[in-house]
């Protein structure tokens, strides 16, 4: 038996996956295991993994599956996984040689469900890299209601899950799963379990590296993508109701409601301004979610300035206009 096991999906990331791999390989924490998921690649990947299960024979396991995605991926992972704790490693990401030591020291120690450190966007083309700063108490066990709370507000809890560290019962004993067929499956993921822990820690450093490629995904995506971040922020609300938090957290709700329906504002408009063309159901849908946004009931005083400017141009009908003409901008630099 092993303390942790570290769950690594693979899906043609043949130009990556070393550096993942070597990365859990210099861990300072040794009672762990590697489970790599190769998810039907059609490249290298495959061949790349297999060598370091005859290198490493002791330490990973290779399992092949036909492709299904990344949750199909994760969950066969959560099945397979020998460990008491788990936690997930993007193939294209990589890992700095303390992160599980650290987490590990923390939610072993104050006998918590989940530990959380911090993430350094890494950008793949320059290799210039920003840690997202965030105030981490490591000396605290923090409840869930807490941690709903700064998941919405986006402080301290973030919506990735592979900067974490989960005790294997929670999803086995909550029977909670990634969902099939949904991008943006963390953030409705991440909800689930913490509502469903008992304590949460927190590790003050930034040990996981989050790779950025081709710019963000708000720059250039398509009309599906737009759709599935507009139904991940409307399942957690429906998680939220049904749990029966919500109406302690309405108003931390609504600033998140805010943020989000602005993200897909932007992912709406920089798809139009690149393609020409608007997506017209999807148009509509924004416009229709954005009526719920009354600004008598949000208490302006609590929040930041952009936000308040986010309300004022959406209520105003002028999104639109501002961020064209900021992409013009852009553009012209």
């Amino acid at each position: 038996m092993v303390e942790v096991s570290i769950i690594v999906p693979i899906y043609n990331v043949e130009r990556y996956l070393n550096r993942a791999i070597d990365s859990i390989l210099k861990q300072t924490f040794t009672d762990y295991e590697i489970i790599l998921i190769n998810d039907g690649s059609t490249d290298n990947s495959f061949s790349i993994a297999q060598e370091y299960v005859e290198k490493y024979p002791e330490r990973i396991r290779l399992i092949t599956q036909k492709n299904a995605g990344l949750s199909a991926a994760r969950n066969r992972g959560i099945d397979e996984a020998l460990g008491e704790y788990v936690c997930f490693i993007d193939s294209d990401d990589f890992i700095k040689p303390d992160m599980i030591e650290r987490l590990y020291n923390q939610i072993s120690s104050k006998k918590a469900d989940m530990a959380i450190c911090g993430v350094t966007k890494y950008i793949e083309e320059t290799g210039y890299t920003y840690e997202d700063t965030r105030d981490y108490d490591e000396d605290k066990v923090f409840d869930s209601e807490y941690c709903i709370r700064q998941f919405l507000l986006d402080q301290q809890v973030d919506g990735y899950a592979c900067n974490k560290l989960f005790k294997k019962s929670l999803f086995t004993e909550n029977n909670i799963r990634f969902p099939m067929g949904k991008m943006f499956e963390d953030a409705e993921t991440t909800i689930k379990l913490i509502l469903a822990c008992k304590g949460i820690v927190f590790s003050d450093c930034y040990s996981y590296n989050y790779v950025q490629r081709n710019g963000s995904i708000t720059k250039d995506v398509n009309p599906a993508t737009i759709e599935h971040f507009v139904r991940s922020f409307e399942t957690v609300k429906q998680i939220l109701d049904k749990s029966g938090i919500i109406d302690k957290v309405k108003e931390e709700y609504k600033r998140f409601f805010i943020n989000r329906l602005n993200v897909a504002f932007v992912m709406l408009y920089n798809y139009e301004f690149n393609h020409k063309k608007r997506p017209e159901n999807i148009y509509n849908e924004l416009i229709k979610l954005s009526k719920r946004v009354k600004i008598k009931e949000v208490r302006l005083k609590n929040l930041g300035r952009n936000d308040k400017l986010k309300i004022i141009f959406m209520k105003f009908g002028i999104f639109k206009t501002v961020l064209l003409f900021k992409n013009k901008i852009h553009q012209e630099k």
